[in-house]
């Protein structure tokens, strides 16, 4: 499996923006009224989950240029994303103490995510799908 720089380098940051953009188009919506603060440590919890994701993520999709193998990457990228989120919040930013509740609390954040985030993940899957010549080192992805 080689990997080429560019594609490498491309992938990270067309990905990197759609996750966050979603995120970040997210927290404005779900927000509430104008009297609550924009919640800015979960916005920096995400972005710093999405890089390393995003970085191992790519080796995998170019093993295979199967859809639908990228796609299930894709998918326990999402829910690895989502539960390392909820669990690491957990730790950090409420006054659980104990693994149970912190893994309780990741578990929770995979069925809220899917239940939100599945339009985000089309259009993850979509635009990857659509770039996937200038993305993905196998010819014929």
């Amino acid at each position: 499996m080689k990997i080429e720089k560019n594609k490498y380098i491309n992938f990270i940051v067309i990905n990197f923006f759609i996750v966050n953009l979603y995120n970040l188009m997210f927290f404005k919506i779900f927000n509430g009224n104008n009297q609550n603060d924009y919640p800015i440590d979960f916005l920096i919890l995400f972005v710093a989950i999405s890089i390393p994701l995003i970085i191992f993520q790519y080796p995998a999709l170019n093993i295979r240029r199967n859809w639908l193998y990228k796609i299930i990457i894709f998918y326990g990228t999402m829910n690895l994303f989502l539960f390392l989120s909820g669990f690491i919040f957990s730790i950090y930013f409420s006054d659980k103490e104990n693994f149970s509740n912190w893994f309780s609390d990741g578990l929770k954040m995979i069925i809220y995510g899917n239940i939100v985030g599945l339009f985000g993940f089309g259009i993850i899957v979509l635009t990857n799908f659509l770039f996937r010549k200038r993305l993905f080192s196998n010819p014929n992805s």
